[in-house]
């Protein structure tokens, strides 16, 4: 992560320079917060891991770091057209390593997490069947999940929202029967009552930072 800046044009970054930084909420991992807002509106503040460490590689390379909220999809569709100078907890896939430089090492890595009510027994995949299943839209699990429903022949119904807590109160009112989470979110989401972590786990991504 020291290395980081050479990864940096210098001459598009040198110290002292504005870096636009494209964050998406992935509380505890990265997450912004709306009273951030400056005059402008193009900025917030930011917490998180990644922006922890990202600021101590800004004192180091003499930044100014502005944070652009954006889906996780609109950030590596920004970063890809140059609207934003780097992406923070980016996830690594070796089809985008064409178009966009991370680093090396990975800082954490996350995976999704299948939720459902305790009334309901689901062990495996296989349970699925007949199941409202809850997903958000734009989310890599989404994809991911269709795909293992459609390898394995299982007839469900997928629900889109558009947050994880839409999940998690979809549950709660009987909405859907199982729901797909990122793992670091449900640890700071409220579940509600009766909702329980399932065995189930897939599609680890390993998080680093981007550049174009």
């Amino acid at each position: 992560l020291i290395t980081l800046p050479l990864m940096l044009d210098g001459t598009a970054c040198p110290a002292g320079k504005q870096v636009r930084v494209g964050l998406y909420d992935l509380p505890p991992v990265s997450e912004m917060s709306p009273a951030g807002l400056n005059a402008a509106g193009d900025t917030q503040e930011a917490s998180g891991l990644f922006p922890a460490l990202l600021e101590a590689i800004a004192d180091k390379a003499e930044w100014d770091v502005i944070y652009l909220s954006c889906s996780r999809r609109e950030c590596l569709e920004s970063l890809s057209a140059g609207n934003l100078d780097l992406l923070v907890a980016a996830p690594y896939v070796k089809e985008l390593a064409r178009t966009f430089a991370y680093t090396r090492e990975t800082v954490i890595p996350t995976w999704a997490q299948v939720y459902a009510h305790g009334e309901l027994s689901v062990q495996s995949w296989f349970d699925f069947n007949g199941r409202a299943v809850g997903v958000v839209r734009d989310d890599p699990y989404n994809a991911e999940a269709r795909a293992v429903i459609e390898r394995f022949g299982i007839t469900c119904k997928f629900v889109e929202f558009k947050g994880y807590q839409e999940i998690f109160s979809a549950l709660q009112n009987s909405w859907i029967d199982v729901g797909v989470v990122d793992r670091f979110c449900a640890m700071s989401l409220d579940m509600g009552a009766d909702i329980l972590r399932t065995p189930i786990i897939f599609a680890p991504i390993e998080l680093r930072f981007a550049v174009a």
